[in-house]
């Protein structure tokens, strides 16, 4: 799930810094890009279709206050491979233990699917360690216009632990009814009587051709809202 990995990030890794190109499952250059979404608190997310060792997979590209700070790739059924940190690192190495995996096409289907998956997460500081996401995601039925894209707007909880610290996260996603294809929306996260909102609804969207598609900038909740 990407906003349970954007707030292990947050956790781990709290200094923004620019994402490195180095090492990846696949380079931006050999991929094809299908949309940006500009979205609430200052973000945007490129999301680009691409084939990995004889298979589709997908590439995400995290934009925060107009610099890449992290990117992470997905199978095609949209469950977790690899995340490369803001400081350029493999944060996330992929899902070690799959209990129960997280099938969009499941959901689709029966328009609900739960999960239960563990990572391995690395902090930079000793051995990499597995962390625990368990949760279930659901189609609500609605739909929303942005830029003239239909999105479908879906919900998710889930509870997310590394060793002594467990996380909540409630919030939403969207499908791009064009593409077929998911990405975050905004959440809360809640721990050890902590709050944190995880903006991100989507504001604007972008197909090739249109000012600012597949460029790092921000363009809302940056300071004053555009």
């Amino acid at each position: 799930m990407k906003k349970a990995v954007f707030a292990l990030s947050v956790v781990c890794f709290p200094f923004a810094a620019v994402a490195s190109e180095d090492d990846q499952l696949v380079q931006r250059e050999d991929c094809s890009p299908l949309y940006t979404v500009q979205q609430k608190g200052c973000q945007a997310t490129h999301v680009l279709q691409c084939q990995y060792q004889g298979d589709t997979i997908y590439r995400f590209e995290n934009i925060e206050d107009g610099a890449l700070v992290g990117i992470d790739f997905e199978t095609d059924d949209f469950d977790f491979l690899a995340e490369w940190s803001p400081t350029g690192e493999r944060t996330i190495h992929g899902i070690v233990a799959n209990t129960n995996p997280f099938s969009f096409s499941e959901m689709m289907e029966t328009g609900q699917d739960t999960f239960d998956q563990t990572a391995l997460v690395d902090f930079q500081i000793g051995l990499p360690r597995e962390s625990t996401i368990v949760g279930q995601m659901f189609r609500t039925g609605e739909v929303i216009d942005v830029s003239g894209f239909a999105l479908e707007r879906v919900e998710f909880d889930l509870t997310m632990g590394v060793g002594g610290l467990a996380m909540e996260i409630v919030g939403d996603m969207f499908i791009d009814r064009l593409t077929n294809t998911l990405f975050d929306g905004g959440g809360v996260m809640t721990s050890g009587g902590f709050s944190m909102e995880l903006p991100g609804e989507p504001v604007r969207m972008l197909r090739e051709g249109d000012l600012g598609f597949m460029k790092n900038i921000t363009l809302f909740g940056c300071g004053e809202e555009s």
